[in-house]
């Protein structure tokens, strides 16, 4: 609360490069061990549920009694833990006194306890979400990184864009899910799921929102520039 009354910014040095290079390490290193210990499991248990799944529909559908144990639930486990880590960016922005919302720490805080309740529940589509979180985490800050270095042509709203397409693409694999719940033998966790549905779509709006504002604020800034350089002529 103190820190939000600060005028100026404090100045931090290179620590939010070192977060963002320790975030972008953390989603290299779970999207790799995610899909490596994926890869295993079906390897070795696909005798169990092959005359009935897919490797694919294993992936989006976790068998009915599925117990959050195994190689796969590690890295599901270190992507809950990984969110703790990432409160460290709300300080670093307060720090810098960029516009943070309420809304901006709700979602931290509620995907705290999605993730929580992945494990408690060894919730379907969990794989499908961490890869594309953590591909989605390593897509963004190396092209952040290459565009700070100049090696990489700056798109107005990539991000967000990026953003979408990860939702559109749960969105799809979400509607695969409820078809193979209620049309073959039932999916682990689907109460869980239900809970983060809820928390997607609440959160898209306020994305979209956030954005808006940001382009108004934009267009604000240029027209107050462009007033006063007409005054001074």
């Amino acid at each position: 609360m103190l820190l939000s009354f600060r005028r100026r910014p404090v100045p931090l040095g290179p620590i939010p490069a070192l977060y963002n290079f320790g975030l972008l390490v953390a989603s290299v290193v779970m999207f790799a061990g995610c899909l490596q210990s994926t890869m295993a499991e079906i390897a070795e248990t696909r005798w169990l549920w092959q005359r009935s799944k897919t490797p694919f529909e294993w992936i989006i559908c976790f068998p009915m009694g599925t117990r959050p144990a195994g190689r796969v639930f590690f890295w599901s486990y270190i992507f809950y833990l990984s969110k703790f880590y990432e409160f460290t960016g709300t300080f670093i922005l307060l720090f810098q006194k960029q516009n943070l919302s309420s809304g901006h720490v709700i979602r931290n805080a509620m995907v705290v306890i999605m993730c929580f309740l992945w494990l408690q529940f060894a919730q379907s589509l969990q794989i499908f979400v961490l890869l594309s979180s953590t591909g989605l985490y390593i897509t963004m800050y190396v092209y952040l990184s290459l565009c700070r270095m100049g090696y990489a042509p700056h798109f107005e709203n990539a991000l967000r864009y990026c953003q979408i397409a990860q939702y559109v693409s749960l969105l799809l694999a979400s509607i695969v899910l409820i078809g193979l719940h209620y049309y073959k033998e039932g999916c682990s966790g689907m109460g869980a799921w239900l809970f983060g549905a809820f928390l997607d779509l609440s959160s898209l709006p306020f994305i979209l929102v956030v954005n808006k504002q940001k382009k108004q604020r934009h267009v604000f800034n240029n027209t107050q520039k462009g007033s006063i350089t007409s005054k001074t002529e």
